[in-house]
């Protein structure tokens, strides 16, 4: 009996260590450019200003960012990690709003780690009423840790004293480090001073035995080769050389609003594309017992959140639709524009811009099944090869066609 009694008792023991094993979720949100209600009157004036940019739904922010938060609640990550751009153009404001919704999460045991980009602080924030355009009060680097303190800083195990780059345990085993890229106006570039403070954060990962899931705003490798200048940051190779040498085998980022995933040597970096722009993604990174196990996308649903709301707005309630043909309007109206001097017909100007919208659609979302052989291709390089949009095309073409969507990690 006292023998049967001890083999259950470390069956027992065995069954504990198992389930003990360490599972974590992060998920990983960018670029967002949230813009205050209170500094827009959605007139006419500001809606041509936004239509003309860069396809982000700037005008749905506050609600995009209500679904988004109201699907962490139901997921209830670990941790939520947000690499920069987080407010349109750092206006005061909209750093106050957007941390005050942030907080929500916070209140719900959900670690935040926000993380500031080139559009936060230092930069010239704006408002919109009676049809005119102002400056707004922006967000200096000295206020960002301010307005989120509770969101990343008060609960970090290290700080850099230079910039606003630091580091949380998320548990023993997965620590991140969060890299501030754009410290006192310099966009893009890491601080001397502050790689000192990041290799000795990674030589403390490395003694502990943890698993360090790096972030920054813009990307530490080149994703596409015509945008590397003011896309890639200006000193990225004593990075890639630190987490090469310390064995960091991710980094999170965005800047680039697009899907997109490189690699060099061990490293695998995962650009996320923008919360504000078609299809409107976040992504999920799974840990497994300190090991990184996926990441996968998911696009945050503002249909399901504007029916539980009530929400009588037809553009929310159709929103992945609205998203993207709102994305898709921005190129249409850029091609428009190049075809006034082109001589191509009607009619292959039509598949032309088809081809075209569906490729940018394609490559933004990180789901990619175009390819150089299709006939509307033939017909950019015979009546627009030498403009800027059919490079940028080539450029995209030039890469094998996959989705970047989910990305595993070998063990």
């Amino acid at each position: 009996m006292k023998k049967l009694i001890w083999l259950l008792g470390c069956l027992l023991m065995m069954v504990s260590g198992v389930c003990a094993a360490e599972e974590l979720t992060i998920v990983h949100v960018t670029d967002m450019h949230y813009l205050s209600p209170a500094l827009t009157d959605y007139s006419d004036a500001f809606m041509e200003v936004i239509e003309n940019a860069d396809g982000k739904v700037t005008h749905y922010t506050p609600q995009l960012m209500q679904a988004f938060v109201d699907e962490m609640l139901s997921l209830k990550p670990d941790a939520v990690i947000l690499s920069g751009d987080l407010t349109f153009n750092g206006a005061t404001q909209s750093h106050k709003d957007l941390a005050a919704l942030l907080q929500t999460l916070k209140a719900a045991g959900i670690e935040v780690l926000a993380l500031p980009g080139n559009h936060d602080a230092n930069s010239t924030g704006y408002q919109f009423a009676d049809g005119e355009v102002y400056l707004a009060e922006s967000l200096e680097d000295a206020d960002f840790d301010n307005v989120y303190l509770s969101l990343g800083y008060a609960g970090a195990a290290a700080r850099d004293t230079v910039s606003m780059s630091y580091l949380t345990e998320v548990s023993d085993k997965v620590w991140c480090l969060l890299v501030d890229t754009n410290a006192n106006g310099t966009a893009g570039t890491v601080l001397e001073e502050t790689f000192a403070w990041i290799e000795s954060q990674l030589i403390r990962a490395q003694h502990q035995g943890a698993t360090v899931i790096a972030v920054s705003h813009q990307p530490v490798l080149t994703h596409n080769p015509l945008f590397t200048f003011g896309y890639v940051i200006n000193n990225a190779g004593r990075l890639q050389q630190l987490y090469a040498q310390y064995g960091v085998r991710v980094n999170l980022c965005g800047h680039l609003h697009m899907q997109h995933v490189a690699r060099a040597g061990e490293l695998t970096e995962i650009a996320a594309s923008a919360l504000a722009v078609a299809p409107n993604q976040y992504g999920i990174l799974r840990v497994q017992d300190g090991r990184l196990a996926e990441y996968v996308m998911q696009a945050a649903d503002v249909a399901a959140w504007a029916e539980k709301t009530n929400q009588t707005d037809e553009n929310l309630r159709n929103f992945a639709a609205y998203s993207q043909d709102f994305f898709d309007q921005t190129t249409v109206r850029q091609l428009e524009q190049m075809f006034q001097d082109s001589a191509a017909d009607a009619q292959s100007q039509a598949q032309m811009t088809e081809f075209a919208v569906r490729l940018n659609r394609e490559y933004f979302s990180g789901v990619r099944e175009t390819t150089a052989d299709d006939p509307a291709w033939q017909l950019w390089q015979e009546h627009a090869g030498g403009t800027f949009f059919a490079y940028y095309m080539r450029s995209i073409l030039q890469e094998e066609a996959q989705q970047m969507t989910a990305v595993s990690f070998k063990k």
